[in-house]
């Protein structure tokens, strides 16, 4: 069973507009590494957001920081969490469990143009949207910590493979 299955099925059954990013999206796209959050981007919306934010509550998560989780909608807030308290994301922690889901908010690869490079993914029955190599490239080079640099290497590996294929 995948994990964050249910979350993930009820993502799709409400119309949650998301990617998945991160260290989930390298495995799925064929790498190999132990992670144990699951990372999206979402379409920021208020509509959207509030959506996610229910379908979170309901699987008992809740909000690390200290905020209202609206407050990213708006620019001018969402530009002061993130220069005065670093937040790059909404970080939901499951209740009694080390589940974690981090809904990005500062990223160089825009909600739209990781929608653009979309691989769709059929895993337990579940249509993941997974952010496409390129894209997952960009946003680990920014990060550019010790485990983005080896993931960039096997991402161009992958890369070649998958051309390959073709």
């Amino acid at each position: 069973m995948i994990i964050y299955g249910q979350e993930l099925k009820d993502f799709n059954k409400y119309r949650v507009r998301y990617v998945i990013v991160g260290g989930m999206a390298f495995n799925l796209l064929g790498g190999f590494r132990a992670t144990a959050d699951l990372d999206i981007l979402i379409e920021m919306t208020e509509a959207n957001l509030s959506r996610l934010i229910k379908i979170l509550y309901k699987h008992s998560y809740r909000l690390l920081q200290p905020i209202d989780p609206m407050d990213v909608l708006d620019e001018g807030k969402r530009k002061g969490l993130l220069k005065h308290k670093n937040m790059k994301t909404l970080s939901f922690l499951k209740d009694n469990s080390l589940s974690q889901i981090d809904v990005i908010i500062e990223s160089p690869v825009s909600f739209a143009q990781a929608e653009k490079s979309i691989v769709l993914l059929k895993v337990d029955g579940i249509r993941l949207p997974v952010v496409g190599i390129e894209q997952l490239m960009t946003m680990k080079k920014v990060a550019w910590r010790p485990i983005d640099q080896a993931d960039i290497a096997e991402l161009k590996i992958l890369k070649r493979l998958k051309k390959s294929d073709e």
